[in-house]
């Protein structure tokens, strides 16, 4: 399992096995590409919300609840989108 928590305090755990399963790897190349382009910004949120629940399955409603939790009641998509990107920009989740 690959353990980490985010600037928020939001402890998480992944099955490290997301780093070769294909769905994560084709996500990720359509966020490189995104960075690339001018493509629109619900694209991105598309593709975050598809990784989102790719690595937490079933506790994906968790990490929502603790960030509603530190913004007064709102799942704020800028502090979601942020988390989200620090997990997988952790060294643990990177394909190695």
């Amino acid at each position: 399992m690959i353990k980490g928590t985010t600037s928020s305090g939001f402890e998480y755990e992944i099955n490290e096995n997301i780093k070769k399963d294909w769905r994560f790897i084709q996500k990720l190349t359509r966020l490189k590409e995104l960075e690339d382009s001018d493509s629109k910004e619900i694209d991105f949120i598309n593709i975050m919300a598809d990784i989102e629940a790719l690595i937490f399955a079933d506790k994906g409603k968790a990490f929502e609840k603790h960030i509603a939790s530190k913004n007064d009641g709102i799942v704020q998509v800028d502090v979601i989108l942020k988390e989200l990107l620090e997990i997988i920009k952790s060294d643990a989740t990177k394909n190695s």
